[in-house]
């Protein structure tokens, strides 16, 4: 019954290919195309999303230890394919991070992987961890 009521009656043969299963959504669901949203993590030294001035954060050397310590996990999530759970995990560490040090450039980062993840944007998640280093050290620089 649901399936008359929807209007969505396609049919997709295994092993689904993600462009068949777009292009059938897209012709049964509402959608429309917003413009990309800007890249915070970009390479650009004068984006203050990105900037850590501001930052009042608490006890410092514990927090780039903590970094620190994450740049093997880091390396793991960003080695291969992208897996969603070991992402979310990272990007949850490093949200609480942010959260228990005050680390307002850090939560923004951390907030905009979930964000990414949640939305399954993974051009925009791939660039973000790509620019994990770059904000590990200017958290260091602070």
């Amino acid at each position: 019954m649901l399936q008359k009521e929807w209007n969505c009656d396609s049919y997709l043969p295994k092993p689904v290919i993600i462009e068949d299963l777009c292009q059938i959504l897209f012709k049964h669901l509402k959608y429309s195309i917003s413009p990309a949203p800007k890249d915070a993590h970009n390479d650009n030294d004068n984006d203050n999303d990105n900037d850590t001035t501001n930052d009042r954060i608490i006890n410092l050397p514990e927090l780039t230890r903590k970094l620190s310590e994450m740049i093997p996990q880091w390396k793991t999530i960003t080695g291969g394919a992208i897996e969603i759970d070991d992402t979310s995990a990272f990007s949850q560490q490093l949200l609480k991070m942010a959260t228990d040090h005050h680390c307002l450039s850090l939560q923004s980062y951390a907030q905009e992987l979930l964000d990414s993840l949640e939305n399954f944007d993974i051009e925009l998640l791939d660039s973000l961890l790509s620019s994990f280093p770059k904000l590990v050290e200017k958290v260091k620089l602070t």
